[in-house]
């Protein structure tokens, strides 16, 4: 807990919440969840999400037996375990939140192995007034090696259903740690983002550290002003590993009605986005 980022910020506001009114899980990876078993440990949670795949690991078992014996206003955390339990989202008569995708029961179509795990992920909107965030969670797009201008998977799902009215939003958390297997460019089309946000380390997969630059690439190739925003700034360039690479990029998005503004958590000095070149 002492190195929880999201806990030392929630306990540093000026008025710390005491209740979070809904906790959302967006799929049972090792990489996603742990974060939450402090919050949900020093936080009444009312509302618990998850998407509902059928993972057995024994830290996911833990941790939802952890959510379990929370308590919301001494009552039980309500447990919504699946999407069709998920009913509507309400968070008032000003914000609009609404379950884009997540886990549909059948793994049919969304790939094998960790390529199904990422693509249970549970894909949130949220809209106030003209703007608005695209949380994907890993939902994927294509393979590694896939063509970038056909999607797959949830991307290939949540464009047949919803389409550029529907998914275009002001902020987009990239899927996937901005991976290769995200951002397919017909999906970056429809959201058509003005920020584009990636929380990335500097873990070495084969090599390949994300975000990968391809997919960074095909955003600056839609639109050359957009502003990209990654947790893994000057990381590289300052050699960090695993062992270090938690040095205060967290990103904070602050957002009304009309206005969304992107500032760096830790200090509340101007985030220095990564730029498009020519």
């Amino acid at each position: 807990d002492a190195r929880n980022p999201m806990l030392a910020y929630l306990d540093q506001a000026p008025e710390p919440p005491r209740v979070i009114d809904a906790l959302i899980l967006t799929h049972p990876h090792d990489d996603h969840y742990p974060g939450a078993e402090g919050v949900v440990r020093h936080f009444d949670v009312c509302d618990y999400y998850d998407p509902g795949y059928p993972d057995t690991t024994k830290r996911y078992e833990a941790f939802l037996h952890l959510v379990r014996e929370a308590r919301c206003h001494g009552e039980p955390v309500r447990m919504h375990m699946g999407r069709e339990t998920f009913g509507t989202l309400d968070w008032g008569s000003e914000l609009d939140v609404k379950v884009l995708y997540a886990w549909p029961g059948s793994p049919t179509g969304l790939g094998h192995g960790n390529t199904l795990v990422n693509n249970a992920s549970i894909v949130l909107k949220i809209t106030w007034g003209t703007q608005s965030i695209l949380l994907m969670g890993d939902a994927e797009g294509k393979d590694r090696n896939g063509l970038a201008d056909m999607p797959r998977y949830a991307e290939q799902r949540l464009m047949a259903e919803y389409g550029a009215a529907g998914l275009k939003a002001t902020v987009l958390k990239v899927a996937h740690h901005g991976s290769e297997t995200s951002s397919t460019n017909p999906f970056i089309a429809a959201v058509d983002p003005k920020y584009v946000i990636v929380s990335s380390g500097r873990k070495s997969f084969g090599g390949t550290f994300l975000p990968d630059r391809t997919a960074l690439e095909r955003y600056c190739a839609h639109n050359p002003a957009i502003r990209i925003f990654s947790t893994d700034q000057n990381d590289a360039a300052e050699h960090r590993t695993t062992r270090d690479d938690a040095d205060g990029d967290n990103i904070m998005i602050r957002m009304n009605a009309d206005t969304t503004i992107v500032t760096a958590a830790a200090s509340g000095r101007p985030y220095i986005p990564t730029t498009c070149t020519p």
